[in-house]
């Protein structure tokens, strides 16, 4: 799984799925780190699947990234419960 690495769980904004670490939080929870991890265990390029999470995570109150936040945006995105889903965004 790649992604979930960030969501209203944490003290502050973070990205969803990173390919790499963002600067901020634990290691390890990134696109890059979880291939490596996998081929650093034996696994090999053809067992890798990346998943692509086609929806979201909101942060009322935030204004970028690292920035901390009152909940989930159940104001801007109240039709997905503050978990956009891909088509809500778009139409944002």
């Amino acid at each position: 799984m790649t992604y979930d690495f960030a969501g209203t769980l944490d003290g502050v904004t973070g990205v969803n799925a990173p390919i790499y670490h963002h600067g901020w939080g634990s290691d390890g929870f990134s696109l890059d780190d979880c291939v490596n991890a996998w081929l650093d265990g034996g696994g090999t390029q053809n067992q890798i699947y990346i998943g692509l999470p086609f929806y979201g995570c909101s942060y009322g109150s935030a204004s970028g990234l690292k920035q901390p936040f009152e909940a989930a945006d159940m104001k801007g995105f109240s039709i997905d419960e503050g978990t956009p889903q891909y088509f809500n965004i778009v139409s944002e």
